[in-house]
């Protein structure tokens, strides 16, 4: 079985926001500086949602989980933008309603 090592994984040590760009520090002493124009959920945010964030693992990135938002450092250092659907194709296709976390009848 296959484990994960994150030895050469590029990984995040801290996340700050200042005007319309997100700061990212790296483990290794890069510091990544993003305009939150690429992030159109993270732009739509108010401050305090924007600090509602959790890290992911040990660094890999960050989670938003309010607002369904999951973003990579791999994708920041590729320059990954944030893809959000067309307006008419979300209303196609609406978001499923959440599942509950466990699928355990409630029955006993």
């Amino acid at each position: 079985m296959a484990t994960l090592n994150f030895d050469h994984e590029p990984l995040a040590t801290s996340l700050r926001f200042r005007g319309n760009a997100m700061i990212v520090e790296l483990k290794d002493g890069r510091v990544l500086t993003l305009p939150l124009s690429f992030y159109p959920t993270l732009l739509a945010m108010k401050p305090r949602e924007r600090a509602a964030w959790r890290k992911i693992g040990p660094g890999v990135g960050f989670q938003w989980e309010e607002h369904d938002l999951d973003l990579s450092v791999r994708q920041f250092l590729e320059g990954a933008k944030e893809y959000v659907a067309p307006a008419r194709f979300r209303a196609k296709h609406p978001r499923p309603i959440d599942q509950p976390r466990s699928r355990r009848s409630a029955v006993a």
